[in-house]
């Protein structure tokens, strides 16, 4: 999904006394995932690109993933019950 995409889901979704804040986090976010995924293509590559650093951000990519499953699961289930 492109960013376009992105920002029209979240104002499609968001009420309209939310929008400001609401961009301002979508933003926030996008430049936190930017920097962190620059600095651990900087951790992983730092003075070569082998096979093996391959591997080392594919388990980098695959903890991350299953990090941010959990964390929405959690979060679907915190705000089915508020």
């Amino acid at each position: 999904m492109n960013n376009v995409g992105l920002q029209a889901a979240m104002l499609k979704f968001t009420p309209v006394e939310m929008i400001g804040p609401s961009a301002g986090l979508f933003q926030t976010s996008r430049y936190l995932g930017s920097i962190l995924s620059s600095v651990v293509l900087g951790l992983v590559f730092s003075k070569e690109i082998t096979p093996a650093h391959l591997h080392i951000l594919g388990y980098v990519l695959i903890v991350v993933s299953g990090l941010g499953c959990f964390v929405s699961v959690l979060l679907g289930k915190r705000a089915r019950t508020v």
